[in-house]
């Protein structure tokens, strides 16, 4: 009888997949809140579910050819400094979300800016991340490393609307983008050697 769980061998034996994986984990929560916050403060200051339709349509594009690119840049750079720059410019990307947030009176623009940079630099990211995984996993552990990946995209998918809801209950939008801010902070220091 086949067994229905997840294979860890690529945490238990690699420590630097072990160290990319944690820091994916870390910022994949923290980009679904600020998806979910995004979408809050845009309702919230034009009560219009158009504009939140529009900011996600304004991110398919920048997505799209972040990640027509972002293969070819993972393989003429190295792909750490790759991972390196793209986690440095989302949360730059996000810090214009926290200043926004912060004003008295936070304006719609930075919502569709913002997000559709971070959707930009995130396209570059995922296939550079993906081109990383020969360099720090052996072939035979190979699905193993992608289906964790795969694990924790589909648990920050679940997981992280949810905490956002919460948190933007109880610390406010400002916050939650600062969190979110924080989360590439720690994705950086885990692609770091």
């Amino acid at each position: 009888m086949a067994r229905f769980v997840v294979d860890i061998t690529p945490l238990r034996k690699y420590r630097h997949f072990r160290r990319l994986w944690g820091g994916q984990v870390v910022s994949g929560m923290g980009s679904q809140l600020t998806l979910v916050a995004v979408s809050f403060q845009a309702y919230g200051l034009t009560h219009s579910t158009l504009v939140v339709g529009l900011i996600g349509v304004a991110q398919l594009v920048p997505l799209l050819a972040g990640a027509l690119w972002g293969g070819t840049l993972a393989d003429a750079i190295d792909r750490k400094k790759v991972l390196l720059l793209t986690q440095v410019a989302m949360a730059t990307a996000i810090g214009g979300l926290v200043v926004n947030a912060s004003f008295g009176h936070p304006s719609v623009w930075p919502l569709f800016v913002c997000t559709a940079a971070s959707a930009g630099f995130q396209g570059v990211d995922w296939p550079a991340r993906r081109a990383a995984l020969p360099m720090l996993v052996a072939a035979p552990d190979m699905t193993a490393a992608i289906a964790l990946q795969t694990t924790i995209q589909q648990l920050a998918l679940v997981a992280g609307p949810a905490l956002a809801g919460v948190l933007i209950a109880t610390i406010g939008l400002s916050a939650v983008y600062g969190i979110d801010v924080a989360t590439f902070g720690v994705a950086l220091v885990a692609a770091l050697p």
